[in-house]
């Protein structure tokens, strides 16, 4: 069976639910490792994402209150 690459939809999908959980988790107990619980519920949905960049900033909008959308032509 040849490897296919995830559709960026399913995938987008995915890290929403991930960022959407992490947001949850958040709000009602102040999480003090942001972009370790993301990464974690990125691994829970199928998701390595070794961008740590990106881990930083959604953790940084999660911490100030302001929103995480991902679009599937982000990449």
């Amino acid at each position: 069976m040849a490897d296919v690459d995830p559709d960026p939809h399913d995938v987008a999908v995915a890290v929403q639910g991930a960022v959407d959980a992490v947001t949850r988790l958040h709000r009602g107990q102040e999480v003090t490792d942001l972009p370790a619980l993301l990464r974690q519920e990125l691994a829970r949905r199928g998701i390595e994402l070794d961008d740590e960049a990106w881990l930083a900033e959604a953790a940084d909008h999660i911490r100030e209150g302001r929103p995480v959308v991902v679009d599937e032509q982000d990449g």
